[in-house]
């Protein structure tokens, strides 16, 4: 049985699909990642899988649990990290975490905790002197207290740091190694291409793919940058000759020109810029294009 079942899962606002025929699953020890812009209904869609929001229709399964009917089960069973949770500014990190612990029959060791979010050496500082980060990390060590078999994560590396994002990294990985499930909305695309075993693509409230990131990327031949360096007496027509005027830039200077081709076919590319005539390419370079660029380039 997966963790998460969801199927045909649709929520209407003011005659406006939010969420059209949504399906996902995730099992145990898997990462999930829900990617889409802003606004193409990923917190809502955590918000449903967590119980906070009824579907009109379409079912969800949570640990075998109907969420917003089974609020016992999932309180003790779920983790959430909310994008918006409130903090008490008047408490430090310490005493909030030993407030929401009360919440708890069972928790995890808040010293434990503590260390595993990187809030160790600000434990005595109040909530709202607390920087975004800091701030995101705390939401994140209240989400997960209890010993839950799921945990939902919504943008939790919002406003964090390199450093932190790593701590959230090793602590979804650590999860996912522990047998827990973890589903989590990004719009960090770079984060579910490293995190994810699978992603699920939203656009306007509607599943548009899914897979693993590199089967994703495979599958849709992301355009790649070929990326080079010419001389100053370069042939520019023979350079804009290899793509249409849309897909080449060419920035030229008194020492030369650095050139940028956009391509679905990053290897017939590099050949033809290579035998090309009227012109040497140097330090020939391939960007390829990731999971941003594949579903949501304008």
């Amino acid at each position: 049985m997966s963790a998460v079942a969801v199927e045909g899962v649709g929520i209407g606002r003011n005659g406006v699909a939010v969420l059209d025929d949504v399906a996902l699953r995730v099992d145990a020890g898997e990462v999930v990642g829900v990617i889409g812009r802003n606004g193409a209904g990923k917190s809502t869609l955590l918000d449903v899988v967590a119980g906070l929001q009824r579907a009109d229709g379409g079912s969800v399964a949570v640990l075998g649990m109907t969420p917003w009917r089974d609020r016992d089960g999932m309180t003790r069973r779920v983790a959430v990290q909310a994008q918006d949770a409130a903090l008490l500014p008047t408490l430090t990190v310490l005493e909030t975490l030993r407030l929401f612990a009360t919440i708890h029959a069972e928790h995890r060791p808040i010293e434990s905790l503590l260390e595993r979010t990187g809030l160790d050496a600000v434990r005595d500082r109040r909530a709202a002197v607390l920087s975004g980060g800091e701030a995101r990390r705390l939401q994140l060590a209240i989400a997960l207290l209890p010993c839950a078999e799921l945990v939902l994560l919504d943008e939790p590396t919002a406003a964090v740091d390199p450093a932190g994002r790593a701590l959230v990294a090793a602590i979804v990985r650590r999860l996912a190694g522990e047998g827990v499930a973890v589903l989590l909305a990004t719009h960090g695309m770079a984060e579910a291409e490293l995190w994810c075993d699978r992603v699920v693509v939203l656009d306007g409230g509607r599943v548009t793919a899914t897979g693993t990131p590199a089967g994703l990327l495979a599958e849709h031949r992301a355009t790649a940058t070929i990326a080079f360096r010419v001389d100053p007496d370069a042939d520019l027509d023979a350079l804009r000759a290899l793509a249409s005027a849309g897909d080449i830039e060419i920035v030229a200077d008194a020492t030369g020109a650095d050139v940028r081709i956009r391509s679905t076919d990053a290897d017939e590319m590099v050949r033809r810029v290579t035998f090309a005539r009227g012109f040497r390419a140097r330090g020939i370079r391939i960007h390829r294009g990731g999971l941003g660029e594949l579903f949501f380039a304008e």
